[in-house]
């Protein structure tokens, strides 16, 4: 009987000679030095298991930053309308700054690269993130009545803290899964999605127990937790975690050039490889809208209260959570562009549904539009996260078409399309505006409006079909592909300079539309 080895089930003499790129073309090329195996195959097939203590706090900060997004966005809400009596301009700008550090991803891994602690870029800075996102959260706390400027500014600093912390993940995620077979490359980093999901859908849960949410239900005198207890609890995530970091493995390096890491972002932009399915899964995310004003239709329309509303948030999360896990199980091994096509299909289909649902009175009554836009809901979830895993998966492929050490590469082309994403909310904002979608409107039982804003996203998302062919079809295919453009030397600089360009564009325009909303969408009230 053979035996196996973890997670990448090979024997350490295979994993020694493994090329970074199969030569599946009928074309010799070369195989690539896998520059990240080392002299030990034991340890690097330890390093490729997400659960094993080397590379624990890896896995366990993708849940972190998840549970932070979730545990206290809603209470912090009640909070300051209710407590602090903020406007909603105030309300906006809250937001926008929220967004900064997760737009600052690649910022902090650049600075791993040019000063790396004790010789390691991402161990050192990501347990120095979630110290410093600890201590924020401790800090509200203690202070037990922060004003809105202590919020907005220590909410700032927790974030930063986190999304370093998750930076420095992604970084060691793509290092390591150059340690994986070809076959089974990117499982370490479908893994981090699950816990992700997993920390999003436990902080849904915990945010239920603050007492303002669940008052309406429970009877105006129910008192469960105070926002204090909400950000012990936040503090509870990056405590537990922190501690795990000193048992990551990371090879040692040296401290990088400026110019030369600029130098290795656009070679990798310029391939083809990268920027075709690149900008057809930007497209894509741009697309396949999630029609925000299924929120006021359902609040307004249905008459589904706030509690409800808040229980489809938390399925919306657990569906997240077992979508990623049914991609590993299932949809890892299938041909990307097979999936790809299969959720613009379901997104398309779940927006119809919601339109005939509404336009013909099926859904209109409390009960009957919970259940039905609930499950109609958790089908365009899977849509949504079955794509995110799908193109986090090839991101990773592609990043190994580019040579070793491209973190930096992975953390910018998942923002590029995570831009996509924003653009495709702020267009749903002035839709919403168009069709006057509004709390006024459908209260009064005006839905001619949100009839017309469902039939828009019907054509809009269908539209996306037409980026599927160019994604790529299976791993081979795609290797071969790979291999090909190396061999050719095909680079493109001028659309890479566009890529950077709009990508830049897309993160300052995002940010200055979260800030000042009403004045993008020409709302004087």
């Amino acid at each position: 009987m053979t035996k196996r080895y973890g997670a990448d089930e090979r024997e350490p003499e295979a994993l020694e000679s493994a090329p970074l790129i199969p030569d599946t073309s009928g074309i010799k090329v070369q195989p690539k030095p896998n520059e990240n195996l080392s002299e030990d195959p034991k340890r690097d097939l330890i390093m490729a298991n997400p659960w094993a203590k080397a590379s624990l706090a890896i896995t366990l900060t993708f849940g972190v930053v998840g549970y932070l997004d979730q545990v206290y966005s809603t209470p912090l809400t009640y909070y300051m309308y209710n407590e602090l009596g903020i406007t909603t301009q105030e309300y906006y700008v809250y937001k926008a700054l929220k967004t900064v550090p997760i737009m600052l991803n690649v910022v902090f891994g650049f600075f791993g690269e040019l000063y790396p602690i004790n010789k390691k870029r991402s161990k050192w800075l990501m347990f120095i993130g979630l110290v410093i996102s600890m201590a924020c959260y401790i800090y509200l706390a203690a202070i037990g009545t922060p004003s809105y400027n202590q919020c907005l500014w220590t909410v700032l600093m927790a974030t930063s803290g986190a999304h370093c912390a998750s930076a420095c993940a992604y970084i060691l995620v793509q290092d390591r899964s150059e340690k994986e077979s070809f076959k089974g490359r990117g499982r370490f980093m479908t893994t981090c999605l699950i816990v992700n999901s997993a920390g999003a859908f436990f902080g849904q849960v915990v945010s239920l127990f603050y007492g303002t949410t669940i008052s309406t239900e429970l009877g105006d005198d129910t008192y469960l937790l105070s926002m204090s207890d909400m950000w012990l609890c936040a503090a509870m995530a990056p405590a537990l975690v922190a501690p795990w970091c000193f048992f990551v493995i990371e090879d040692d390096c040296e401290p990088a050039k400026f110019r030369a890491e600029i130098r290795k972002i656009m070679d990798c932009m310029a391939q083809p490889f990268v920027y075709k399915p690149i900008l057809a899964m930007t497209a894509v995310k741009f697309l396949v809208f999630d029609n925000s004003a299924n929120s006021t239709f359902l609040l307004d329309g249905c008459g589904i209260t706030e509690f409800q509303y808040t229980v489809q948030t938390m399925a919306s999360m657990g569906g997240a959570w077992a979508t990623n896990a049914i991609y590993k199980r299932v949809f890892f091994t299938w041909e990307f562009r097979t999936v790809f096509a299969l959720t613009v299909i379901v997104a398309t289909a779940v927006k119809m549904s919601d339109y005939i649902a509404g336009h013909t009175s099926i859904a209109r009554s409390q009960w009957p539009c919970f259940l039905y836009y609930g499950w109609d809901g958790l089908l365009a979830d899977w849509a949504s996260y079955t794509a995110i895993a799908t193109h986090s998966v090839l991101i990773v492929i592609m990043c190994n078409g580019c040579g070793a050490r491209t973190g930096k590469e992975n953390l910018i082309l998942n923002s590029m399309i995570t831009a996509g994403w924003d653009l495709m909310q702020i267009c749903s904002d002035y839709y919403s505006t168009w069709f006057n979608v509004s709390t006024e409107a459908i209260s009064k039982g005006n839905y001619q409006g949100w009839y017309g804003m469902q039939l828009l996203t019907v054509i809009v998302t269908s539209i996306g079909l037409t980026m599927v062919p160019l994604i790529p079809t299976t791993r081979e295919s795609f290797a071969a592909f790979i291999s090909n453009c190396l061999k050719t030397e095909q680079r493109d600089y001028n659309v890479a300079n566009g890529m950077l360009a709009w990508w830049s564009f897309a993160i300052v325009f995002t940010v200055a539309f979260a800030a000042f909303k009403d004045f993008f969408l020409g709302d004087s009230s």
